[in-house]
């Protein structure tokens, strides 16, 4: 990309803008989406999660958040089928896609 600054610098700028914009959307949309579908979290969940870790973690918390998130989510889930087993509701496995507020509702028994 050097060589394409000295041999014609309005191309080269322009593929500079060019990779600038697409490294911000993978950052930021695809990799959320991406992530939130193979571990079943939310992209906004996931994102917050990325930007919480980073924050305090730095890099190291940023690569954990994700698997983190999805621990506390599985956790979550398991807490209400638990309850839900212990009140004769329904129970909902960590494999269903059922949202966390449906397993709750379950759980606590109201519709």
């Amino acid at each position: 990309m050097m060589q394409g600054l000295f041999v014609n610098p309005i191309k080269g700028f322009i593929i500079l803008v060019y990779f600038v914009i697409y490294q911000q959307l993978e950052n930021n949309l695809l990799q959320p989406l991406i992530y939130g579908h193979s571990v079943r979290l939310h992209p906004l969940a996931v994102f917050l999660a990325v930007l919480v870790g980073g924050e305090l973690l730095g890099i190291l918390g940023a690569l954990l958040a994700i698997p983190v998130a999805e621990m506390i989510r599985i956790l979550i889930v398991e807490y209400f089928a638990t309850r839900a087993r212990i009140q004769g509701g329904t129970i909902h496995s960590t494999d269903e896609s059922a949202p966390v507020a449906q397993v709750t509702a379950d759980a606590t028994g109201s519709r």
